[in-house]
């Protein structure tokens, strides 16, 4: 899905959700990997990296999902909450910190 505008109200909604919810930076970590390698994956399917092998253009995508994924998981919680709100939505965000609370 193509990154959605997000406001600084919808990151601040979304900041007091994660807190009523218990929700940390860490416990969004791995919600933020998988969400990249989604992405990875749904490139490599639809034949991203064609000069490359299967297993080259594979790993190469997933490397780099795996390095975005860690540099938005050091920009700490807002960094985190714009990321998966500008792929999923407002409310594919708050979908996705219930599935971090209920870990």
């Amino acid at each position: 899905m193509p990154a959605q505008p997000i406001t600084d109200a919808d990151l601040a909604d979304l900041r007091g959700y994660a807190a009523s919810r218990h929700v940390t930076a860490a416990d969004l970590d791995e919600v933020v990997y998988e969400l990249a390698n989604s992405g990875a994956a749904n490139a490599y399917n639809n034949g991203a990296e064609p000069g490359l092998d299967d297993d080259a253009a594979h790993e190469q995508l997933h490397d780099q999902a795996d390095s975005a994924a860690s540099t938005i998981n050091n920009s700490g919680l807002t960094g985190q909450l714009r990321y998966l709100a500008g792929h999923t939505g407002t409310a594919g965000a708050r979908d996705l910190i219930d599935r971090a609370a209920e870990h």
